[in-house]
């Protein structure tokens, strides 16, 4: 009975001392997670840049009319 339970121990201490490396997966999982904001930040600016160009537009198609 002790055995069995001195198997499991050890089958536990191989696996928590496994050769595959945690950090790596963290990393991806982090990219993951941000990917979506910086992708929504990077659509914000893009639109901010076209609300500006349009408004510059406009004040220049005003000032064209003499206003």
């Amino acid at each position: 009975m002790t055995l069995r339970y001195l198997v499991y121990a050890l089958f536990g201490f191989a696996l928590g001392c496994s050769a595959s490396d945690s950090s790596t997966n963290e990393n991806q999982v982090k990219e993951r997670v941000f990917d979506a904001q910086i992708e929504a930040v990077d659509k914000a600016n893009a639109l901010e840049q076209q609300i500006l160009d349009e408004a510059a537009k406009q004040r220049q198609a005003i000032e064209d009319q003499g206003g």
